[in-house]
């Protein structure tokens, strides 16, 4: 009688009373829970190294609207910090005479700052992500002289299943010097890339 009373209740103010289909339902946590916000169960925990090979498309007034592809190799000596060199080549199409048809090649080192992130993914599954800073300096090969670079950016790297393996997106500008006929100009030249990574060690969870 009891029973069917607070049944009834319930139903007249539209609650839902907890039956054996919700007792079932585990917390958010294990694998895919909370638990891969703690550093101890992170892909990156430091003392790592980082091969990445990336491609996409770069824009400036320089090189006009074209591809560049390149590779980075980074180490972690901690979780909070990866000092690395980044190479990268493209093609001048469009831009400036001196740059149309060429060859460039970007040099750089780098100072990349991640910060442990996840991205919620329907009601309970949490997928692994990191948001990062990147600072670094370098030489461009343009217009058939080199000239000294800055590189400032940022992007996210998403962990898979695979714990040795990440998907990696950055958005990076190359500040330069342009060789023009006469004399040069400063120019921005602006990268948006998609990469894979290779953490070495592979990182067992804990």
């Amino acid at each position: 009688m009891i029973t069917t009373i607070t049944t009834t209740v319930a139903a007249v103010l539209g609650m839902s009373t907890p039956g054996p289909a919700a007792a079932t339902i585990p917390p958010p946590d294990g694998p895919d829970g909370p638990s891969i916000l703690e550093p101890a169960d992170r892909r990156l925990r430091g003392n790592q190294v980082a091969l990445d090979a990336s491609g996409g498309s770069i824009t400036g007034r320089a090189i006009g609207q074209s591809f560049v592809v390149g590779a980075r190799v980074t180490y972690f000596p901690i979780r909070q910090i990866g000092i690395g060199a980044a190479y990268g080549y493209s093609r001048g199409i469009g831009g400036l005479e001196s740059v149309r048809g060429r060859s460039v090649h970007l040099v750089n080192g780098q100072l990349e700052l991640p910060m442990i992130s996840a991205l919620r993914m329907g009601r309970r599954k949490l997928v692994e992500m990191d948001l990062f800073g990147e600072v670094g300096a370098g030489a461009i090969d343009i217009a058939g002289r080199w000239q000294a670079m800055g590189v400032i950016g940022g992007g996210v790297r998403f962990y898979p299943r695979v714990r040795w393996l990440a998907i990696r997106i950055d958005a990076v500008t190359f500040l330069h010097e342009t060789r023009r006929n006469p004399g040069k100009a400063f120019d921005t030249d602006v990268a948006f890339t998609l990469g894979l990574s290779l953490l070495l060690p592979e990182r067992p969870r804990r």
